[in-house]
């Protein structure tokens, strides 16, 4: 490739109409939650900023731009990160979860573990997030003396107990934040989200309550999910398997491939959407029979997360022009 190619790849990667495409297809995968696709991006957008030529030609407005949103990214596909990666996410960017409506780490990171196959190697890994989140520098509440998450979480470990936690100084240290001046209503929700994600740190996986599977369980004829030590009842007007089926999550050709470019759905892992192949095409109809099927139940259910996958893998065509072009460019940097 010529240097006037390498150079037009380069304008085309920083060319206001591309990054306006970039916003709005990150948007939607936000949105959407679309950890595949997300996936897809990271890998795409980190090797794509480690190129010269966008390193040389880009202004700080522009890379901030690129890594505000590779954040995002990274954290809607936290559950298919390198462990690395995750941990390093967390330590320096745990605040920016706060920019997604809705986002619940709770659930991604348990994502996250049931990707680790042994027991004592989730026990590892979430002492390796708990190592480094205590290290955090980051400010969680603007005003009063105690302002970093390393300083929060030192106060909270103080007055709560290091190991087993006091049940009781646990509520009454989360009511003390509500009478704090200094703590506004949306920082007062950060450090619970904060202070509920360390202490599920220092859960085994090997206790009911750090298990990381959901498995069913009947008990008296009646079907239960068993999540986080306690029994929780599936309701049995809603038959989720017809909605799975109708969505092919449970197709038998959901398999990995190159020939398919799929993901395996029936593995131990979590759910994913699978990457649309090039040549499906899907109508505008489909998408909005699910879209008003979404709105049929709670976001909790197994039913909205469902479809909620197939609508997120029904809006990848835009996504597809993002991918092409940002691949493009890192090959013509190679």
């Amino acid at each position: 490739m010529t240097e006037q190619e390498l150079k037009d790849n380069v304008d085309k990667f920083l060319s206001p109409d591309y990054i306006a495409m970039v916003g709005r297809v990150v948007n939607n995968i936000v949105i959407e939650d679309d950890q595949s696709n997300a996936f897809d991006l990271v890998q795409l957008f980190v090797e794509a900023l480690k190129q010269e030529g966008v390193k040389n030609s880009a202004n700080k407005g522009t890379l901030d731009f690129y890594n505000n949103n590779l954040i995002k990214l990274e954290f809607i596909a936290l559950p298919l990160l390198e462990n690395k990666d995750v941990v390093y996410l967390l330590a320096k960017n745990f605040v920016n979860q706060f920019q997604i409506e809705g986002y619940n780490l709770l659930e991604k990171f348990n994502y996250k573990l049931l990707n680790i196959i042994l027991v004592s190697d989730r026990d590892d890994f979430k002492k390796e997030v708990e190592r480094d989140l205590l290290k955090n520098q980051e400010v969680i509440v603007r005003e009063g003396e105690i302002n970093k998450i390393c300083d929060w979480l030192k106060n909270y470990v103080s007055v709560v107990g290091l190991e087993n936690r006091d049940t009781l100084l646990r509520a009454q240290y989360f009511a003390s934040l509500k009478n704090n001046n200094n703590v506004n209503s949306l920082e007062y929700n950060y450090l619970i989200s904060l202070f509920q994600f360390y202490d599920m740190l220092g859960v085994s996986s090997d206790s009911p309550e750090g298990l990381a599977e959901e498995p069913p369980v009947i008990v008296g004829g009646k079907l239960y999910i068993f999540r986080k030590g306690v029994l929780e009842p599936v309701d049995k007007n809603k038959d989720f398997k017809k909605i799975v089926q109708s969505t092919n999550i449970l197709d038998s050709s959901d398999v990995l491939s190159e020939s398919s470019n799929s993901f395996n759905l029936k593995s131990s892992g979590p759910v994913v959407s699978a990457v649309v192949p090039s040549t499906t095409v899907f109508s505008n109809s489909d998408l909005s029979d699910l879209e008003s099927a979404l709105k049929n139940y709670s976001e909790d259910s197994l039913e909205h997360k469902a479809l909620k996958q197939e609508i997120s893998r029904l809006k990848a065509a835009e996504l597809k022009q993002v991918q092409r072009s940002a691949g493009s460019q890192i090959n013509a940097q190679k």
